[in-house]
């Protein structure tokens, strides 16, 4: 079993996108462990990438986890892309191959 602990803000919770806009309800009554906020996804871009500095920094595996259908529906991925050309000199680590592996069991 390969357990990924989510260590920064998810998109779905913390992006507007589609239904979830400043106003909505949906974003009026959540609350998760990264707070209750939604962001603009520049915003979130940021909070990711001060999140992962301080996870590096302590020596800890940062795990992005984002929704493509979110990404698009914001901003048809440019805060993603912007997101990845901030990390790309970074080392990082695909699930494919550990999710491949427990497809085969």
């Amino acid at each position: 079993m390969t357990v990924v602990p989510v260590n920064t803000p998810p998109d779905h919770e913390h992006v507007y996108h589609a239904f979830r806009t400043p106003e909505s309800e949906a974003v009026e009554q959540f609350e998760g462990p990264f707070g209750g906020e939604s962001v603009f996804v520049e915003e979130w871009v940021e909070c990711v990438l001060d999140r992962i500095e301080v996870l590096q920094d302590d020596s800890r595996v940062a795990t992005v986890l984002a929704h493509p259908a979110c990404l698009w529906l914001t901003d048809e991925f440019d805060g993603f892309e912007s997101l990845l050309s901030a990390i790309a000199d970074r080392q990082s680590r695909t699930m494919s191959k550990s999710a491949r592996r427990i497809a085969e069991v």
